[in-house]
């Protein structure tokens, strides 16, 4: 498992494609070494769960929680013997946090980020764009689109309220698996009503 000073890796797609756990895949060789220490981070907007896992099982991790409106706060989290930094839910971060990876990155960190690239809406999520301008390295993860029968590859996340799509106008955060939530959904049965014309 090699640490890559200076670089940052993506991984992005929809809900349920396995973002996370390719991310702790990635540093999962990292325990057999003693030579490198990383930290896991997500934003405190995240409160499914404590700790960082994925949805299949893999190993769990404590993660440090991080105020996501002011992603300079990492600056103070992270300690001089983190070569790698794994930032889970990276779309929650919100202004400050490319400038923050670019310096981390300058003073030769390793960091690795999953995440959502696009919204509900089928936009892009907040500043995920700059960040895959950034990176070195980018996975484009997909799902499997949840209606019925479909099974198709799905890109893009959907929200729903009352097991409706949400309409373009709807709020565009909802953290956590509840009724009124996200899932995968392949092109053709991702519905924004209301959508705005371009």
């Amino acid at each position: 498992m090699h640490v890559k000073p200076g670089v940052l890796e993506l991984y992005i797609g929809p809900m349920k494609s396995g973002k996370t756990l390719a991310a702790i895949h990635r540093v999962e060789g990292l325990n057999y070494r003693d030579d490198v220490d990383f930290i896991f981070v997500k934003p405190k907007l995240d409160v499914r769960e404590v700790g960082v896992t994925s949805r299949f099982g893999a190993r769990q991790y404590d993660p440090v929680v991080a105020d996501h409106e002011h992603p300079g706060c990492l600056y103070e989290l992270l300690r001089p013997w983190h070569r790698v930094v794994v930032i889970d839910e990276l779309q929650f971060f919100g202004e400050g946090i490319v400038p923050v990876i670019r310096q981390l990155l300058v003073g030769g960190m390793n960091i690795i980020g999953a995440g959502l690239d696009t919204n509900f809406r089928g936009e892009p999520f907040g500043y995920m764009p700059h960040l895959v301008g950034l990176a070195s390295e980018v996975q484009k993860h997909t799902s499997v689109c949840e209606v019925a029968g479909c099974n198709t590859d799905a890109p893009l996340t959907q929200r729903l309220i009352d097991g409706q799509p949400a309409p373009y106008d709807s709020p565009e955060i909802l953290v956590g698996d509840a009724e009124e939530g996200y899932e995968p959904r392949c092109i053709r049965h991702h519905e924004v009503p209301m959508l705005e014309p371009s």
